[in-house]
């Protein structure tokens, strides 16, 4: 499939055929995301990220802003798995760069337009803040923490049809928990109250209400609130 791909992909014109050369460069970075893994993983996913790209340039001009936005979930969630098998500085600027090209890709859709795409670029853009705020020490760590929270509030408040999203709330709460555990003064015990909010919502959703190790979540979180004042 990945050899098919690549000779369609080089029987195209880029510079004549833009869009066509972009749907194209969009299947093959699709097969190369889904066949990654192993030894595999890290030139597929580069070489993902090389022709998304170059497909978001083609498309730049006279494109349907949901395609260029499909476009860039990709290339975002490429970086992403790439960014996670790395280590140091190298993981830090690819999780930056999914982060950014994942926020340009939700500014083209809202989630009344294709809730499916908003959802998948809010939660890959959503983890990696996240993987920056524990990557990173002191105030940069935690600024990344707070976009995190952010991104998941959104996915709580967007992510579906009717009511809020149960994972963005999870996740909300897991990052604030995080994140107040690295806050010292009054603001830690603030933090952390806005993640037992998060969390006793999520309690009140289909697929956590009633599950013990979510009780015992909220049990830690309340003596973790209590020595902190």
């Amino acid at each position: 499939m990945l050899a098919q791909c690549r000779a369609h992909l080089r029987t195209l014109d880029r510079r004549r055929q833009p869009q066509e050369w972009a749907e194209a460069a969009r299947g093959l970075g699709n097969n190369l995301i889904g066949v990654a893994g192993g030894d595999t993983a890290i030139p597929r996913y580069t070489e993902a990220v090389s022709v998304l790209g170059e497909a978001i340039d083609a498309s730049a001009t006279g494109t349907v802003p949901l395609f260029r936005a499909a476009l860039g979930k990709m290339r975002g969630e490429a970086l992403y798995r790439h960014g996670i098998l790395l280590e140091g500085d190298s993981r830090g600027f690819m999780l930056a760069d999914a982060a950014n090209t994942l926020a340009d890709a939700m500014e083209l859709v809202q989630p009344h337009e294709n809730r499916e795409l908003w959802m998948e670029a809010a939660t890959f853009r959503g983890a990696a803040l996240h993987e920056l705020g524990r990557l990173k020490a002191g105030p940069e760590g935690l600024a990344w923490m707070d976009e995190a929270a952010t991104c998941f509030a959104e996915i709580a408040e967007y992510g579906a049809d009717n009511g809020v999203h149960p994972i963005g709330l999870y996740n909300r709460y897991a990052v604030l928990e995080q994140r107040g555990r690295r806050t010292e003064g009054i603001a830690r015990n603030a933090i952390l109250q806005q993640a037992r909010i998060a969390l006793v919502e999520a309690l009140q959703t289909e697929p956590f209400a009633g599950r013990p190790e979510m009780a015992a979540h909220l049990s830690e979180l309340d003596a973790l609130i209590a020595i902190s004042g």
